[in-house]
């Protein structure tokens, strides 16, 4: 099993890791949550729906983009948790870096 992009002192805590990966995911997911609601309601889009906003004097468009970035790191997140989970699981399986 290879271990995506944990530390050995990541993996050696397990529990600690998993809740620190778990909050950040949730601030990330916070954070493009919030930019989408404040640039739907000011462009008067639908929230969840595409935003068509190009003021670039506005500082959530830059917010907006910046979460957005952000967020797709999410995706190793979510597989550094599952990778945690599974190794809670079996503890035995060998961890190739």
């Amino acid at each position: 099993m290879r271990s995506p992009g944990l530390c050995e002192a990541c993996r050696n805590v397990p529990q600690r890791t998993l809740r620190r990966l778990e909050r950040q995911l949730r601030v990330r997911e916070k954070r493009v949550h919030t930019a989408n609601l404040v640039c739907a309601s000011c462009t008067g889009s639908v929230p969840g729906e595409q935003i068509d906003c190009q003021s670039l004097d506005c500082e959530w468009l830059y917010e907006r983009h910046k979460v957005v970035q952000n967020i797709q790191v999410a995706d190793e997140f979510e597989d550094a948790i599952k990778f945690l989970v599974a190794r809670e699981r079996e503890p035995d399986v060998i961890i190739l870096d």
